[in-house]
């Protein structure tokens, strides 16, 4: 039987953690990987008060234009990456990020709390029996998590890349509206995963449970 598992989460709850577990478990399957919310690129084009885009009060700043045109560029984007799970010859895809990310975001970044246009999109990932991880931490993990040097930061920071709404603050708002969100969605299949107490049997396990 085909599955299509939807892996969800704010930066250090353990995302890659989880996938490389449903790599582990899954043989063979497919891993679509989905970022850039808000696209960044057409929001700096559009929108010539903004220079950068690092903090909250930036994206304030943002003209109705470039918003419009990032919000098509992400639906567009969630169509084409839906149409590719309907069409790849596999048993077994895995997406890193999806609606539960663009909802997040809205509100986050533009306090947009209006997701109606999403609900097609959800309904047919309904459809296809799709099964929702959201993968969490507690505040205080995610405030040590955030201090560790970890490769990507210094990725960003040796390459003068803003690590942009990554502050303490912003990390618990993301994962607080992460599961705001997750906990209203009806009717598609939902796990939780908390990965306070990093315990990779115990980890393991849990996502045998999801995909048995």
């Amino acid at each position: 039987m085909r599955q299509v598992i939807i892996v969800e989460g704010s930066n250090y709850c353990g995302k890659t953690t989880i996938t490389d577990l449903l790599k582990q478990q899954i043989t063979g399957a497919i891993v679509l990987e989905t970022h850039d919310y808000y696209h960044k690129h057409i929001l700096l084009e559009s929108s010539h008060l903004v220079k950068n885009l690092v903090s909250q009060d930036d994206f304030k700043n943002i003209n109705q234009i470039a918003l419009e045109k990032a919000e098509n560029y992400i639906n567009k984007r969630n169509e084409i990456v839906y149409d590719v799970v309907e069409k790849l010859p596999y048993d077994n895809i895995i997406i890193e990020r999806s609606f539960l990310t663009q909802m997040v975001y809205r509100h986050l970044l533009f306090d947009n709390k209006d997701h109606k246009d999403l609900k097609q999109l959800i309904e047919k990932y309904v459809f296809y029996n799709a099964k929702l991880i959201l993968v969490t931490a507690s505040s205080e993990t995610l405030k040590k998590r955030i201090c560790f040097d970890n490769p990507k930061l210094l990725l960003r920071k040796a390459s003068h890349i803003p690590y942009h709404l990554n502050t303490t603050d912003i990390l618990i708002k993301k994962n607080t509206l992460y599961n705001y969100y997750f906990d209203r969605l009806e009717n598609i299949q939902k796990y939780k995963i908390d990965t306070t107490t990093i315990d990779i049997e115990n980890l393991t396990q849990k996502v045998l449970d999801i995909i048995k």
